[in-house]
């Protein structure tokens, strides 16, 4: 399951911030991916809209939430 769910959120990532490079867990999402705060706010909707569900503001702070990795773990955890 957590290969098909890296898949998707990987897919989000590329939608949201428009390439197609490879995007590896260990990529930091703000230095290595490039985003900014606007984009983490639109790409947190789009996972909430596509697996339907609700991520705690206490699981978006920025401490917890740096690579693709930790976006994984979040998502799962919600599922």
């Amino acid at each position: 399951m957590i290969n098909h769910l890296g898949n998707r959120i990987k897919k989000l990532i590329i939608e949201t911030r428009g390439f197609s490079s490879e995007i590896h867990e260990n990529a930091t999402l703000k230095e290595d991916l490039g985003f900014d705060s606007l984009m983490m706010v639109s790409l947190i909707v789009s996972i909430e809209e596509t697996f339907r569900i609700e991520i705690g503001d206490d699981d978006l702070d920025p401490e917890k939430l740096k690579t693709v990795k930790d976006l994984m773990e979040i998502v799962k955890k919600y599922l």
